[in-house]
């Protein structure tokens, strides 16, 4: 499993500037306040052809977890009815998913970090005559950066 990082996207992104050093806003009462909350969100998408396949999804997991991944999205994870989501758990992560009923392969999913309001988007979510599988969702985080 390889997780592949493509033209201006960066495994470990930084502010421009010094990022060893704070930014610091000043008022005209000559207060200053030093701004300490950056967060950055990491995101990854894998094709992972069967996260029902236990290697498959071990591995994953090993991957959101060693790189501290937010938001992870999977393609080809081969779900429908017969595998639950309480079989996909990734700890402190919630899973949305749109499963294939009538073929074998396809379907997508999405594990979210708990820490994230995470919603379906289900006017836009479908898999498409084509076999397009759009699953779309609006997040936020509800922790203050």
């Amino acid at each position: 499993m390889r997780l592949v990082f493509w033209g201006s996207i960066s495994p470990n992104p930084v502010p421009e500037g010094n990022p060893s050093s704070p930014p610091i806003s000043g008022n005209a009462n000559g207060t200053h306040r030093i701004q300490t909350s950056l967060h950055n969100i990491k995101i990854a998408h894998l094709n992972i052809r069967s996260l029902k396949n236990r290697e498959q999804y071990i591995l994953a997991k090993e991957t959101v977890f060693a790189n501290n991944l937010d938001i992870f999205t999977v393609s080809e994870a081969w779900l429908n009815s017969t595998v639950s989501d309480i079989e996909l758990v990734f700890p402190s992560f919630n899973i949305l998913s749109l499963d294939r009923e009538i073929k074998t392969g396809g379907s997508v999913c999405i594990f979210v970090k708990q820490e994230f309001k995470v919603e379906r988007l289900q006017d836009l979510s479908f898999i498409a005559e084509s076999d397009l599988h759009m699953l779309w969702v609006k997040s936020q985080s509800l922790n203050h950066f």
